[in-house]
């Protein structure tokens, strides 16, 4: 029979462990494109059992040590790949009716609640836990995938109930997506994103703005219970360009939760020859008075060899004449003399390309010349020559003579050059390539026409690539255990053609990719046990001679020790006695003579620590006594966890032990705490829990001569089974002493981080005992 609270509990544990619905078929088991992810299933504390429950049948903890296995991406989830390891593993799990899934009970008869009241199996991917159905998590190729056994919530293995929405305790709703970027190639079409966090399970409104996708990329909302983001892609047709770059998607839920998914795609066109395509630049024009000449390009793949192209212009009239020269129609009209009929109307020239055929429909309106204008038209340009080059990038051309009726051809032209009229000036402007890409040189005929009469401008173009600049957005980043993922953006000219070199810049344990303008850079803390991976490293982005180099900060430490903090140290016999006597030279002379006066004059300089706050009392007290200052100038932080060595410092100063000096600023204190015997110094940056602080006071009140006969047997406390054996006798005495009292009227949390605030209010209430 489970504990009166065990369904309370289940639930709290389903929010953010492995909920998920249990595969219909059996879960593939090999992929075509080679895609496949690490997989490990382990109980971190299986050999120690310190946070107070039974140990693992299996005392090493290893249930699976890890291994690649192929699967399906956007198919396979984190929770049908445990059943790719059977007969290995034996799954038992249940359903839950208000949640809507599988909740994953046990593994090899090792489950919830059999290593105390909040314990049971979680699940992360690539270091991250992502608070909702293990069955609605697809994977992707190179994921890493662990199933961990918690015994306190996820706290003990770095995840805990305050990293996840909070909807069941009056708090807002969070959001989260399985994955913020996927690729769509010509092997993966469809990629299902999970949409996670309290949001998806109260069953909230979403919304996709999908309005920068291309045409052959959708997104719709599907799946089980609609929490899923199904993005699609369809490969071009045979002879159409390919959809490629990186496209967003807004997902929104509520008013204001928005989260951008990236959308990576490389589709290439279906293979196969191309349809013969036909098309004209314009299916239909007009010729009138002022506009006597019209051209019309020929596009398509069937105009590849122009001799398959032909005019039929049999229903055209006289006046009216359209001739091809090359994929140029060119259609002109002549006015008729005076005292003849007006040409109107509109007729259709065919042109054919093999079996496909074109309209272009003609409408004319020409009327007859009057008398004076029978002269002939002239036409002249002035200049008939220009240059553009770097210095002169545009040049104006005057059309004199015949003024209407002017139309330019200006297909000779490359790209970067364009001509446009306007009035009786013709604009010629060049525009410079950009850095990297080949110069603009040649000599490019414009030819201008009115009526009759045409001209040619000759156009002698000498244009070099611009300068080429690069920046980086921004040029330094911080990875810590925190701040897994940090990206920057490459900007400039320069920035299409940028090469990422690493060199042997980077460690093992941090990468760098590039997509388009983005460098992605990602961290991977060190196995328990490894080496942190710390300090400043470098890499050049470069393009078109340019170079800027990227500064990484790196601050990644292994997960925390299986004992919580207090080392190798917990499984020794000595006593604290045995411990001092064996170090001669350290002694501890406790501060008995406590300045009133000192206290009552203490000036309150921290802008944190207001006139009501509940810890000011202990804040002046040993602030007065010189054991605690500031985090900076003006800020005490009382919310900040303490940490091993802060706690080793403050009781260094309470025997007068000087703790300047060192290579560190703790090196001195935690010397003298070695030496004094309560530490044996390891991990002193790790945040210090309840039950190591109630162990070294009470190794300080023993080797200071002080009475420590009192204790309680913490009956009132429901939580009292997690105390870790070595700290139960320090617990029942720091409880029994007025020292340290529950953190709830039920509840003692021992292992709960303790903060700044109640190190000075633990260490007040020390000092008064001890006086």
């Amino acid at each position: 029979m489970k504990k009166a609270n065990a369904k309370t509990i289940a639930i709290i544990l389903i929010l953010f462990m492995t909920l998920g619905f249990l595969p219909m078929h059996e879960p593939e088991t090999a992929s075509a494109s080679g895609a496949r992810v690490h997989v490990s299933v382990i109980d971190p504390f299986a050999a120690t059992c310190t946070m107070g429950g039974p140990p693992a049948p299996n005392q090493n903890g290893i249930f699976h040590a890890g291994s690649f296995i192929d699967i399906v991406p956007g198919v396979t989830t984190a929770y049908s790949i445990l059943y790719m390891l059977r007969p290995e593993l034996n799954i038992r799990s249940s359903g839950h009716p208000a949640w809507g899934g599988m909740y994953v009970e046990a593994i090899n008869d090792w489950g919830e609640f059999d290593g105390g009241p909040l314990s049971g199996w979680m699940y992360s991917v690539n270091g991250i836990f992502p608070g909702f159905s293990s069955s609605l998590f697809y994977l992707q190729n190179g994921d890493r995938l662990e199933w961990l056994y918690t015994r306190n919530l996820g706290y003990d293995i770095g995840e805990g109930m305050s990293n996840l929405g909070r909807d069941q305790w009056g708090g807002d709703l969070n959001f989260n997506l399985s994955h913020y970027n996927v690729s769509l190639d010509d092997n993966n079409l469809t990629v299902r994103v999970t949409m996670g966090g309290a949001s998806a399970t109260q069953g909230a409104n979403f919304n996709l703005d999908d309005s920068a996708l291309p045409n052959g990329i959708s997104v719709s909302i599907g799946g089980t219970y609609g929490t899923q983001i199904i993005v699609e892609g369809v490969r071009p047709a045979a002879g159409q360009p390919p959809i490629t770059g990186s496209f967003e998607v807004g997902v929104t839920v509520g008013a204001s939760q928005r989260l951008p998914l990236t959308i990576s795609a490389n589709l290439t066109p279906m293979p196969g020859p191309a349809p013969e395509t036909l098309e004209l630049s314009a299916s239909s024009i007009t010729i009138n008075d002022n506009n006597l000449t019209r051209t019309v390009t020929i596009g398509g793949t069937a105009v590849a060899q122009v001799s398959n192209v032909s005019l039929d212009t049999a229903a055209l009239p006289s006046g009216v004449t359209a001739a091809r020269s090359g994929n140029t129609i060119t259609v002109t009209g002549v006015r008729p003399a005076a005292g003849q009929q007006a040409i109107t109307g509109t007729f259709n020239i065919t042109v054919t390309a093999g079996n496909l055929s074109e309209t272009l429909a003609v409408t004319v309106n020409l009327t007859a010349r009057q008398a004076n204008q029978n002269q002939p038209e002239t036409l002249s340009l002035s200049p008939s020559a220009v240059a553009i080059n770097d210095a002169r990038p545009s040049s104006t051309v005057t059309i004199e003579g015949a003024t209407a009726n002017i139309s330019l051809d200006a297909s000779e032209l490359p790209n970067g050059v364009t001509a446009t009229r306007s009035g009786s000036s013709i604009v010629i402007i060049g525009v410079r390539p950009i850095a990297g890409q080949p110069a603009i040189s040649g000599t490019f005929n414009i030819t201008v026409t009115a009526g009759n009469q045409s001209e040619a401008l000759t156009v002698t173009v000498s244009l070099t690539p611009q300068s080429a600049t690069l920046n980086l957005t921004p040029s330094v980043v911080e990875i810590s255990n925190t701040n897994l993922t940090a990206t920057v953006t490459i900007g400039g000219s320069a920035a299409q053609g940028a090469n990422i070199s690493t060199g042997a810049g980077l460690p093992d344990g941090i990468t760098a990719t590039r997509s388009g303008n983005t460098i992605t850079i990602v961290g991977v803390r060190p196995e328990e046990g490894g080496q942190a991976i710390a300090g400043m490293f470098q890499f050049d982005v470069t393009a078109g001679g340019q170079s800027e180099t990227l500064t990484i900060n790196a601050n990644l430490t292994p997960p925390d020790v299986a004992e919580a903090g207090l080392g190798n140290e917990e499984n020794g016999n000595e006593s604290p006695s045995e411990r001092q006597a064996a170090r001669p030279n350290a002694t501890i002379f406790p501060i008995i003579n406590i300045s009133a006066t000192a206290i009552e004059n203490w000036e309150n300089t921290f802008v944190d620590v207001g006139d009501g706050a509940w810890f000011l009392d202990s804040v002046r007290f040993v602030g007065a006594l010189g054991l605690m200052g500031g985090t900076s100038p003006g800020e005490f932080s009382p919310n900040t966890p303490l940490s091993r060595a802060m706690l080793v410092t403050m009781l260094a100063r309470l025997s007068g032990e000087g703790t300047g000096g060192g290579e560190t600023w703790f090196s001195a204190a935690i010397n003298w705490g070695i030496g004094a015997g309560l530490t044996d110094g390891t991990y002193p940056s790790m945040n210090i829990t309840r039950e190591q602080f109630a162990v070294m006071l009470y190794r300080y009140a023993v080797l200071s001569g002080q009475g420590t006969d009192d204790a309680t047997n913490l009956s009132e406390f429901s939580d009292t089974s997690s105390i870790s054996p070595w700290a139960l006798d320090a617990m029942r005495w720091a409880n029994a002493s007025g020292i340290m009292s529950g953190r709830t009227t039920t509840t003692l949390e021992p292992g709960g981080t303790a903060t700044r605030a109640e190190a000075a209010t633990l260490l007040q209430r020390f000092i008064e005992n001890l006086s």
